[in-house]
């Protein structure tokens, strides 16, 4: 590593705001929190509330709008009006939450349990959190937590009860529903259940809406949903779903409530619980179905740690204020424009642990050295730590990395970690080799997997560093916009470019990698201006009185440069060969997307058998499809959604331009990974 004094971050958040939930837990009684006396404090103070949620599913049953509703398709399907109204209460009883506090109670006892038994801390801004409960009472609230686990809702639920606070209403799929036993707990705990797709079922979608609306304007809980949708299986965020983003904010359209404040959450995890099924399902093998005895299951096996987890508050966002804020010019799509400062707004507050900081490390480590000679050392990596700990830091990032005592920490985390990495002994020197996979994958059924049938070898040997790549994840949310500075900055003549020319070519890019890393164009100027000034502030770059932007060439620059944009190799690399297997179909013909994913897939895992390509990460489905939205978004491709499926369109000309412009990039990267090979992305498909 080259040796550097290292940046100066100016911290904007700080570690000391955050207190472990956990620990006045380890010193008293579980029984006496649970059962203890509460007075919960109200999101919305008002006086025709329908705090009980039986009140409200009656209120919205006898509403004006219900009425209406049964008129028209009492008319439209020509059955009495009782008959409509029988089915609305059907939909209403699937839908309503309900709250039942003995259930709570008893639920709250058996989690803290098993987080005592698991975690090393659950940490809390408190805060943070105590600044926005003052904010509170005029207007509706939303909680809207980042999605990276099954736990997530769960946790809000149990921090809610910890600090009195009304247990969100929070939107569930109807998996959970489905669940004997557990979809009533559920329930009691304030769910209410949504359908991913209403189908053809118009009367769902409209009672649905007009539930969610009475939810906003007579209840006094917050909400809770999130805007991704589902969760992220990779540790990025998801573009934002905004269908039920708009229909909680109808209320406040229509005038109905003075304001809606939305509260970003993140909940940042050491180590999430689906940590193995996560690269399992991204390999194509699809997640067990969610039900009881499998929920059971997986309670009984935790024997293991799972390090810390972190939640963190980003400022409210008064609806009210930010729409009549916002330039109609620069943003025609209000709605998207709240989506993404939702999403910048969670990952500015989330925060990367230690061994999120290590992956870098081992990713970087594989690809510039596939064979592991030499081998990685762990003093070599307790350098590391600290030394890229601050520079993301200086990029905005919060990292959970102390400051002394970084040998035991980084043991202490590699333990949580076991499954993926372990420490031996070579030649009297402690060094970090990546731990094999204990899944039997010669018992996975071919004929359920979603992607190309994958060799077993492949499989076994990939699945390991496609989970130590979900850790980097979280750190490119940061490192992103730097990596592709440098990396337009490399390719240029002389490491130098006119600062707008800069930023076409960064919007290019970062429009090519919408979907991968979530971008939104109008913020493109701001963001690239941020990201200089950081770079400037790390010695990476120069701004010229010519309003030339030039690469600082000093070993540390290029080291550190090496780092950032050997982080981007497994995209870049992936979506070069999905565009040259994408180029190889019929400009005539539509193909499904299922089959694209096969055969780009496919492709990967040659490019992987022939070590052209020195990591596994591009057989991600989730890469995959991101790379054909984003793709669409350029106009390479035309999606079609059919009744069968989805269907895509190539546009040779668009795609070509395109797939000549991600060579370029890949060229560039791999001139900077030591004894790399040339890239060979177009070749023809071997499959």
């Amino acid at each position: 590593m080259a040796e550097t004094p290292g940046p100066g971050p100016e911290y904007r958040r700080s570690l000391f705001s955050f207190v472990d939930m956990l620990e006045p837990r380890r010193r008293s009684s579980d029984l006496a929190w649970v059962s203890r006396r509460m007075s919960l404090t109200k999101a919305f103070n008002q006086l025709r509330s329908k705090s009980d949620p039986e009140v409200l599913k009656y209120t919205v049953l006898q509403s004006q709008d219900i009425a209406d509703i049964v008129d028209e398709f009492s008319s439209e399907l020509n059955l009495p009006k009782e008959n409509i109204r029988l089915k609305v209460l059907d939909i209403l009883n699937e839908v309503g939450y309900s709250r039942c506090l003995p259930v709570v109670r008893w639920l709250g006892l058996i989690l803290i349990k098993i987080l005592k038994k698991t975690l090393n801390s659950l940490y809390v801004n408190e805060d943070k959190l105590n600044q926005l409960r003052k904010q509170w009472g005029s207007s509706p609230v939303l909680f809207l937590p980042s999605h990276r686990s099954y736990g997530d809702f769960i946790l809000m639920a149990l921090l809610c009860f910890h600090y009195n606070i009304e247990i969100p209403c929070v939107a569930a799929g109807m998996d959970f529903h489905s669940m004997y036993l557990m979809g009533s707990m559920l329930r009691d705990c304030s769910a209410y259940f949504m359908r991913r797709a209403y189908g053809e079922d118009k009367l769902y979608w409209r009672i649905f809406h007009v539930y969610v609306r009475h939810l906003v304007t007579e209840g006094v809980a917050p909400l809770e949903f999130f805007i991704e949708g589902t969760r992220s299986r990779t540790g990025k965020p998801l573009y934002p779903k905004l269908g039920l983003l708009s229909m909680v904010l109808g209320p406040l359209m229509d005038n109905l409530v003075s304001d809606i404040t939305i509260i970003p959450v993140s909940i940042s995890y050491d180590r999430a619980l689906e940590e193995g099924l996560f690269a399992w399902e991204l390999l194509g093998i699809p997640k067990p179905k969610e039900s009881t005895s499998g929920f059971i299951k997986a309670v009984n096996t935790l024997n293991e740690q799972y390090g810390s987890i972190y939640i963190d508050f980003a400022d409210a966002i008064s609806v009210r204020q930010f729409l009549a804020s916002v330039n109609p010019t620069l943003h025609s799509n209000h709605l998207l424009y709240l989506g993404h400062e939702v999403l910048i707004r969670q990952q500015n507050s989330s925060v990367l642990s230690l061994f999120n900081v290590l992956s870098v490390l081992l990713s970087h480590h594989h690809i510039t050295h596939p064979s592991s000679q030499p081998p990685l050392l762990l003093s070599h990596a307790t350098k590391f730590l600290s030394w890229f700990a601050a520079i993301l830091e200086s990029l905005g990032a919060l990292v959970d990395v102390p400051n002394g005592g970084v040998v035991l920490a980084l043991k202490d985390s590699i333990q949580v970690h076991s499954s993926l990495v372990h420490i031996e002994t070579n030649n009297d020197e402690q060094v970090l080799c990546s731990t094999s996979t204990q899944m039997n994958v010669t018992t996975i059924d071919s004929s359920k997997l979603k992607g190309h049938k994958l060799q077993v070898s492949t499989m076994k040997e990939s699945v390991t560093l496609m989970s130590i790549n979900n850790y980097v994840n979280p750190c490119l949310s940061f490192v992103i916009d730097a990596a592709l500075v440098c990396i337009l900055l490399l390719r240029s003549p002389q490491n130098k470019l006119n600062k707008d020319s800069l930023l076409r070519q960064y919007i290019h890019l970062r429009e090519i990698f919408m979907y991968e890393f979530v971008f939104y164009t109008p913020l493109a100027e701001q963001r690239l201006k941020t990201t200089l000034s950081q770079l400037v502030s790390l010695h990476m770059v120069d701004m010229t009185t010519s309003n030339d932007i030039c690469l600082i060439q000093s070993n540390y620059a290029q080291y550190l440069c090496s780092i950032l944009v050997t982080m981007l190799y497994p995209y870049v690399y992936g979506y070069c060969i999905a565009c040259s297997v994408l180029l190889e179909k019929d400009t005539n013909s539509t193909t499904s997307e299922k089959l694209l994913i096969k055969n780009i897939q496919g492709q990967v895992e040659v490019s992987l058998q022939k070590g052209s390509l020195r990591h596994p990460y591009p057989l991600s489905l989730d890469l995959i499809g991101c790379c054909l939205s984003g793709l669409t978004h350029q106009n390479a491709l035309t999606r079609v959604k059919r009744n069968n499926g989805v269907e895509y369109t190539v546009h040779k000309d668009s795609l070509t331009t395109l797939h000549d412009d991600l060579n370029q990039v890949l060229d560039t990267l791999v001139k900077h990974i030591p004894n790399h090979k040339p890239t060979v992305t177009n070749q023809k498909s071997k499959l």
